[in-house]
């Protein structure tokens, strides 16, 4: 088209061609091939259902005997399900998202004999059922329809593994003459090697070897002690901490902390508690057991060989390919016998889903299969539009000084000095000590926290601007930068919020942080859950601080951070600690610094020590002071009103040479409002196409600036709806840029509230401080 100069769209036979030729690539190891295949793939068909609709049906219906590969299906449904989330087809085609989940449900849910069978692949099922749940959240599908999507569905049983001795008659590593035979491909399957420990093991560690058709047992510390072995525990102990440390409670807490019994208990009172637990039944310890690495990757080697691999066909290929390639590192093309052993991995994953419980006991993470992509099994968002290729010119007319941007997924925007906060006056080093020690031209929320664009006055969500003097990085020369997060509280609470932020700094990183979605699609966001209330409380640090200078340690000293780099951390709240947890940790610590052996005096001690301390009753519950209250002592609660997204550009998908990452506005703002994405950006509009908020970065010669824009009039009016207000916070610090601990910062913090009477931001008091880090 660029040659030609034609800005027409290609005929649909054109595309459809082209289609065809890319998803035959669908069946590359190569994942740089693969993965843009897959992007292209999804650009291409946003403009051509009809040519979706046919690759389904020629691939998963027409031809699907005579395709027999599933990393071909996998990735074209992946791409159906990206064409569908870009272009909204919940919304702007529904009866295109309908027709095309009914082929999914037909063609990978139906016939368990067929190529395309959700059994062969968690990652084909997991893209077809996300088809699916789309088309059953409008309608498109009934609630039996989708179900057939759920697991447990049809599936072949999990079967055995081979011994070792088997896989060594089987695929031996050398021949007779000491050429290589199974060497390559069993070279990921060892005790060590990477793909059993990375791969193999998270992902078939939550399943259990209970099977679903057996009923889930009670977990086994719930089960009555057993009464004579309680007895004899009893009677081994001293009479006075009998009645505290032989009943029930005391005896199930301390089955379950062996190094306490190690504090207070000798060899044959060990042995007498142990006797207490009773003896798990056959169920508890299969439903206990997670599925053995070893037994899993033996399975997976002897399914990929079973799959058509053999040293004849791929053996001096992959032995060429992988020279050199011995990495850790996800980011690369693969060799045939690495496909081959996704695949076996990814079948044997749907299988257990299919047919085991998930793990019980105390690394339990999930009570039901929760999906491919909480497994981190997920590779690629095909959701994202593509990125750069690699040999693309650089468009980069003012690119930063530490930036590459060329690589990028979303491209940066011109500065305009409307969007984007004017830059800061950096000083030369000579005057570097002056400059942090001055208050003057420090940033101001009132200011940074609105922007007037096109006219339009515009509220940031969230921002982050760093800006540096130019010379030799960390070497010493000046740097500034602020982050601007933002919170929902309620209206009832506002004015208490603001007053108890008026004398803190944000410094501490004590406010409820915003969700940061990983192994989540950018299209599928928001969630359609509201924001979870885990951590949405004030806590209550007593980080205040002062003008300019920092006030004074116990014993006159200045107050210094242990901090490394930029910002100084938060230190550790005791109060988060109970007095037995602290008292176990510092035993903990005593006991691997000394590394002495208790003698009986030491345990006997410790054993009334521990009675007189369970013998205290429990206080009640109460909510810990070092939360935040309002005058009628309710606590105060704030939401973050933004989230982050963020795909990793050092991982499976080798289709992005730079991480990827949106900031969005939080579920509660967007949820009902009727709002919807634009797909090549973080840019949301209203139904009647009103651009009402807008991600934004950019680069200028001094740094780098990411924004999260809102129109104020929609704000306002939401808000409303919602009957809360929003807050605005702002921390940063001037700093010089450079590795040394021996330096000094200055912090800032600042808090506002958006009036809804008048749109203006009521910021507070700047609070400043210079801060001094004497070293290790």
């Amino acid at each position: 088209m660029t040659v030609t100069g034609s800005t027409q769209e290609p005929p649909e036979e054109v595309a459809r061609l082209a289609a065809v030729a890319l998803v035959w690539t669908f069946t590359s190891p190569n994942r740089f091939l693969r993965d843009r295949a897959t992007k292209a793939v999804v650009q291409l068909l946003l403009g051509y259902p009809d040519v979706l609709v046919g690759l389904l049906d020629q691939f998963l219906d027409q031809d699907a005997a005579l395709v027999d590969d599933p990393y071909l299906f996998e990735r074209l449904v992946l791409a159906a399900y990206g064409v569908l989330a870009r272009t909204n087809a919940s919304r702007a085609q529904p009866e295109l998202l309908a027709r095309i989940a009914r082929r999914v449900l037909d063609s990978v849910y139906d016939n368990v004999a067929g190529a395309a069978h959700a059994s062969r692949n968690a990652l084909l099922c997991d893209a077809a059922a996300r088809i699916v749940r789309m088309a059953h959240r409008t309608g498109g599908v009934s609630d039996e329809e989708a179900a057939r999507s759920h697991h447990p569905h049809a599936c072949p049983e999990v079967g055995e593994a081979p011994d070792e001795n088997s896989l060594d008659a089987r695929y031996p590593i050398r021949g007779k003459a000491s050429e290589r035979l199974w060497a390559s491909l069993r070279s990921s399957f060892s005790g060590l090697a990477d793909f059993t420990n990375y791969e193999v093991r998270p992902a078939v560690d939550h399943f259990s070897d209970l099977p679903l058709t057996t009923p889930r047992p009670p977990q086994p510390d719930s089960a009555p002690l057993v009464h004579e072995a309680v007895v004899l525990f009893r009677d081994s102990l001293p009479e006075a901490v009998r009645d505290v440390l032989a009943s029930d409670e005391s005896i199930r807490a301390l089955l379950k902390n062996s190094w306490r019994q190690q504090q207070v208990l000798n060899e044959g009172q060990q042995q007498l508690l142990a006797a207490c637990a009773p003896e798990p039944t056959r169920e508890q310890l299969l439903a206990a057991a997670a599925v053995d690495k070893e037994w899993a990757s033996r399975w997976v080697l002897d399914n990929a060989a079973r799959r058509g691999w053999t040293p004849e066909r791929f053996g001096a290929i992959d032995d060429i390919y992988g020279q050199g390639r011995g990495g850790r590192e996800g980011h690369k093309a693969e060799r045939f016998g690495k496909k081959y052993s996704w695949l076996g991995l990814h079948e044997l994953v749907e299988r257990l889903a299919n047919h085991r419980h998930m793990k019980n006991g105390p690394t339990r993470q999930f009570t039901h299969y929760p999906g491919a992509a909480a497994l981190y099994l997920t590779d690629i968002d095909p959701t994202l539009p593509p990125a750069p290729h690699p040999l693309s010119e650089p468009v980069d007319a003012v690119p930063a000084p530490d930036a590459d941007t060329r690589h990028d997924t979303f491209r940066p925007t011109v500065l305009d000095s409307q969007w984007n906060p004017p830059a800061p006056s950096l000083p030369e080093r000579d005057r570097l000590e002056e400059w942090i020690g001055s208050t003057e031209e420090l940033p101001d929320l009132a200011q940074l926290g609105s922007r007037t664009v096109d006219e339009a006055a515009w509220v940031v969500l969230n921002e982050y601007v760093s800006d540096h003097a130019a010379g030799k990085d960390w070497t010493g020369q000046a740097e500034q930068w602020h982050i601007v997060h933002s919170w929902l509280v309620e209206d009832a609470q506002h004015e208490h919020v603001m007053e108890f932020l008026s004398s803190r700094s944000l410094m501490g990183r004590w406010m409820p942080e915003p969700p940061a979605w990983q192994a989540v699609y950018l299209g599928e966001l928001p969630l359609l859950q509201h924001d979870t209330d885990d951590d949405i409380t004030l806590s209550h640090p007593d980080y205040a601080i002062g003008d300019t200078e920092p006030p004074a340690a116990p014993n006159g000293g200045p107050v210094t951070s242990s901090a490394d780099s930029g910002s100084p951390t938060a230190a550790v709240d005791p109060s988060n600690l109970g007095d037995e947890e602290i008292f176990d940790l510092l035993e903990q610590f005593k006991g691997r610094r000394t590394k002495t052996a208790l003698t009986e005096e030491d345990r006997l001690a410790n054993l009334h020590k521990l009675a007189a301390q369970w013998s205290e009753p429990l206080p009640a519950p109460v909510f810990p002071d070092r939360f935040a209250r309002s005058t009628d002592g309710s606590p105060l609660r704030a939401y973050p009103a933004f989230q982050e997204y963020s795909w990793s550009s050092s991982g499976h998908d080798c289709s992005m040479e730079a991480p990827a990452g949106l900031a969005l506005p939080c579920t509660r703002l967007l949820h009902g409002a009727g709002l919807h994405r634009d797909p090549d950006n973080g840019n949301w509009h209203t139904s009647e196409g009103q651009l009402v908020v807008r991600a934004l970065r950019g680069t200028r010669p001094t740094g780098t600036i990411n924004t999260l824009l809102v129109r104020r009039d929609w704000l306002t009016q939401r808000l409303e709806q919602l009957q809360m207000r929003i807050v605005l916070g702002m921390f940063g610090e001037r700093q010089p840029r450079s590795s040394d601990h021996l330096r000094t910062w200055r912090e800032y913090s600042q808090t506002a509230l958006l009036t809804p009477d008048t749109g203006r931001l009521a910021a507070s008091r700047l609070l400043t401080q210079v801060r001094r880090n004497p070293g290790r």
